[in-house]
């Protein structure tokens, strides 16, 4: 099969196949991560969600960045106890360290029926919508960090972020 291309925009590298239907995934700027990312083929998967899996591996793109980090051994164990790897932004191919965090599939339903369903709701609605907002889990300080621009009163959401994100950090 042809070779990724391979980008380097700052702390981001951008990958490419041409399997992947002009679709791009993203790491953290690593280099070992990235060494043991060209080991393997990542075939596109469609759908809802578009992932990148491993057959070989029998692994997700994601599940194989934070098992990089932490482990696969970890990573297996908090997805058997119910944990789901979250992408922060919902882009599946996000891989980047910021983007993925391990969290309750609870509180993952809970965002999905708060903050992103809103998120979406006004994204429709609105020539411009009244935040936008990322979220970023920082390993290195085990934070989160969120982005917010407000155009209107908004503080229920805000309070939303707080209860989910401030269960997730402990």
């Amino acid at each position: 099969p042809k070779q990724m291309e391979i980008s380097i925009i700052g702390n981001v590298i951008e990958l490419r196949r041409e399997q992947w239907k002009g679709k791009v995934a993203r790491i953290t700027n690593d280099s070992a991560l990235l060494e043991e990312v060209k080991k393997y083929t990542w075939t596109y998967k469609d759908g809802e969600h578009p992932y990148l899996h491993n057959s070989k591996l029998n692994l997700y793109f994601h599940e194989f960045v934070l098992g990089f980090i932490y482990g696969a051994e970890n990573i297996d164990r908090m997805q058997s106890e119910g944990n789901i790897i979250e992408h922060l932004d919902n882009d599946g191919l996000n891989c980047t360290y910021s983007n993925l965090h391990i969290l309750s599939e609870d509180l993952n339903k809970a965002k999905a029926f708060t903050i992103d369903k809103k998120a979406a709701e006004l994204d429709r609605s609105m020539e411009y919508p009244s935040y936008i907002m990322d979220v970023y889990y920082l390993h290195d300080s085990k934070q989160f960090q969120l982005q917010l621009f407000m155009n209107d009163d908004i503080y229920f959401i805000l309070l939303q972020i707080h209860a989910i994100f401030k269960t997730t950090n402990k």
